[in-house]
């Protein structure tokens, strides 16, 4: 037996909403703040130009000492190795070279070895990661802290979200042993 109910006259109702008003200045802050929390810095080779963010290394040095600071180190993408898989920053040679579209975004898999749990699941160099357990990654590290994480818990395989060059997404659960 279902209950009856009768509703009165609720198309009369009306709900009085303030004006809110906003001046352009607040949209351009509002704007700039969306900017500088979803930016992402990116190595380029091309000169400096207004607007970019540089990084700087000071290094004192008293003939062959080192006072303060670091060495120069040449910087390479960092690789990782992870479920028998190595992975990538996904740079602009490894886009043009594993013909990566322009809207993926993610960590890209240079090598996938032959008898790993990944190659049974038929990954392939060119895959780009764009999940780790449905969170974004965008380097190797967030690759490896999500996975550590994973097998932190117990769990015996990792969701991966995997898009191809052309942006097709697929799920793959890997296992992490």
């Amino acid at each position: 037996m279902r209950p009856e109910v009768e509703l009165g006259d609720y198309r009369s109702l009306r709900v009085e909403v303030p004006a809110t008003e906003v001046t352009d200045e607040q949209v351009e802050e509002m704007i700039e703040e969306l900017r500088r929390r979803n930016s992402e810095l990116r190595d380029v080779e091309r000169p400096a130009q207004a607007g970019d963010v540089l990084r700087c290394s000071l290094v004192m040095r008293r003939g062959d000492e080192v006072l303060s600071g670091e060495e120069e180190q040449e910087t390479k993408p960092e690789r990782e190795e992870l479920l028998g898989l190595s992975i990538a920053p996904l740079t602009e040679e490894l886009r043009n070279q594993y013909g990566i579209g322009r809207t993926v975004e993610g960590v890209v898999i240079t090598e996938v070895k032959p008898d790993s749990p990944a190659a049974k699941k038929d990954v392939k160099p060119g895959d780009v990661i764009v999940e780790v357990t449905q969170e974004k990654v965008k380097q190797p590290q967030d690759v490896k802290a999500r996975l550590l994480a994973v097998k932190k818990s117990g769990r015996r395989s990792v969701l991966l979200l995997l898009s191809d060059a052309k942006g097709e997404l697929r799920f793959v659960a890997v296992p992490t042993s």
